[in-house]
C-alpha cells in the first residue's frame, strides 16, 4: 500500500510540473512583440492559424500574396518635408592662459657676488600654441639684463623702470621650461653692484582653438526621394567674435558646393536653394565650414517641396484560379498588420480605391478584404494620419 501511495503521488508531481512549464510558455508566446510571435508560431504560407479576422473566423494560409515590413510611416503636410538639424558651432580663435610666477624678483652680481634668478612653467599643449609673452615690472634696475629660456637667449638689454614685454619664441618652448635671469658685470667698476627688482612676474600664453568644420545628417527616404521637386536651406548665423573684417563661409551637401562668400562679423537669416540633383536617396550630409572667427549656425532646416503627397505604397496580384477562388467564396484574402511602438495607429489604407480607416492602439489589426481585391494587379497605400511603427504587412489567401 505504501509503494502504490508513492506512485500515485510522482505521477501527481510530474502532471503538475507539465502544466507549470505549459502556462510559462503560454505567457512566454503572449509577451512577445506581435512580429516575433508570428515567427515563433510559423504563420507562413501552408497550414498555419490565423486569428483576429474581422467576421471572427478562423482559417489556414493558402498563399501569401504580399508581405513587407514598412516600418516607420507618417504624413507629408502641406506637400512638404522638413528636415530639423541640430545647431553647430565653428571656430577658429584665440584663447589667453595666464601662468603666474613670483611676485617678487632680485636679480643681482657685483665683483664679489653674484645672485642669478631661475624660474620654471610648464605648457600642456604646445600643439595648440600660437603665443607666449613674458610680461613683468621693473622696479628697479642698474645694468645689462640678460633672459634665456631653455640656453637660448631671448633678451639682452638695459631696462628702465615699469612694465616689459618679452616674446618667448615658441620654437624653444617644451613641455617644462626653464627662465634664467642673469645680469652683466660692472667690469673694473668692482666696487659697484649691478641689480634689478622684478614684479608681478607673469607668462601669458595664447592658445588657438580650432574647431573649423562640423557635419550634420538627414535622411530622405524613397517616398520623399521620388516625390521631391524643389528643397532649399534655411539657416540662422551669429558672430561670437571676429579679428579681422571677414572671413570665407563655406556649406557643403553631399561633397557638393552649395555656397561660398565672405561674411563679416553679424547676424541673420539666410535660405540657399538646392539643386534637388544634389540630394540622395538615404542618408544626406551637411558640412559647414569657417575659415576664422567664432560663428554659431541654429534654426537649421532642410525643406524639400514635394510634386504631391506620397505615401507607402505596395502592389500584389491574383492568378485567375485563386481569384476565381475568392469570388467563389472558397477562399478569403486577409490583410494583416502588426505594430509596435506606443503611438496611436490611426491611418486611411486605400486599397483599389476602396478606403479602410485604422484608429486603434492594439499591436494587431486583420482584415477579411475579399470583397476589394481585383484579378491581377492590385494596390495598396498607407496614409497615416500620425507617425507610427509597422513592423510587417500581409496579405494572403486564406483556405
Amino acid at each position: 500500500m505504501v509503494r502504490g501511495k508513492r506512485g500515485v503521488g510522482g505521477a501527481k508531481d510530474v502532471a503538475i510540473l507539465v502544466a507549470v512549464i505549459g502556462l510559462l510558455m503560454i505567457v512566454y508566446v503572449l509577451l512577445l512583440p506581435p512580429s516575433e510571435r508570428e515567427d515563433l508560431l510559423n504563420i507562413t504560407d501552408g497550414d498555419s492559424d490565423i486569428n483576429g479576422d474581422t467576421n471572427g473566423d478562423k482559417g489556414d494560409y493558402y498563399k501569401t500574396l504580399l508581405l513587407e515590413r514598412p516600418g516607420t510611416v507618417y504624413p507629408f503636410e502641406e506637400d512638404e518635408a522638413k528636415h530639423d538639424i541640430n545647431q553647430v558651432n565653428i571656430f577658429v580663435r584665440t584663447e589667453p592662459e595666464m601662468i603666474n610666477l613670483p611676485d617678487y624678483l632680485t636679480i643681482s652680481i657685483s665683483s664679489f657676488s653674484r645672485q642669478d634668478q631661475n624660474l620654471f612653467f610648464s605648457v600642456e599643449n604646445l600643439k595648440n600654441l600660437k603665443k607666449v609673452v613674458l610680461n613683468f615690472n621693473v622696479k628697479n634696475s642698474i645694468g645689462i639684463l640678460k633672459i634665456e629660456l631653455n640656453g637660448n637667449k631671448i633678451f639682452e638689454g638695459g631696462i628702465n623702470t615699469g612694465t616689459r614685454l618679452v616674446n618667448l619664441p615658441t620654437h624653444y618652448l617644451r613641455s617644462n621650461n626653464e627662465l634664467k635671469f642673469s645680469l652683466s658685470s660692472p667690469g673694473i667698476l668692482f666696487w659697484k653692484e649691478n641689480i634689478y627688482v622684478l614684479e608681478d612676474i607673469r607668462v601669458k600664453q595664447e592658445f588657438e582653438r580650432i574647431n573649423p568644420r562640423e557635419v550634420r545628417t538627414f535622411i530622405v527616404n524613397g517616398d520623399e526621394y521620388d516625390a521631391l521637386e524643389k528643397s532649399k536651406l534655411n539657416y540662422n548665423i551669429y558672430c561670437n567674435s571676429l579679428k579681422t573684417d571677414n572671413t570665407l563661409f563655406k556649406i557643403y551637401l553631399n561633397d557638393e558646393v552649395l555656397s561660398s562668400e565672405a561674411i563679416a562679423c553679424t547676424a541673420g537669416s539666410k535660405t540657399i536653394e538646392i539643386d534637388e540633383d544634389i540630394i540622395e536617396e538615404g542618408n544626406n550630409e551637411l558640412t559647414f565650414v569657417i575659415e576664422d572667427g567664432d560663428f554659431l549656425i541654429n534654426n537649421i532646416e532642410v525643406m524639400n517641396e514635394l510634386s504631391e503627397k506620397t505615401y507607402k505604397t505596395y502592389y500584389f496580384s491574383i492568378d485567375s484560379d485563386d481569384y476565381e477562388d475568392v469570388i467563389g467564396e472558397e477562399k478569403d484574402v486577409i490583410l494583416k498588420m502588426s505594430f509596435s511602438g506606443e503611438n496611436k495607429r490611426k491611418a486611411k489604407i486605400v486599397l483599389n480605391d476602396y478606403d479602410l480607416h485604422i484608429d486603434t492602439m492594439d499591436d494587431t489589426y486583420s482584415k477579411d478584404i475579399s470583397d476589394l481585391v481585383d484579378r491581377d494587379e492590385n494596390i495598396i497605400t498607407i496614409i497615416p494620419d500620425e507617425e507610427f511603427e509597422i513592423d510587417s504587412l500581409r496579405v494572403a489567401i486564406q483556405d
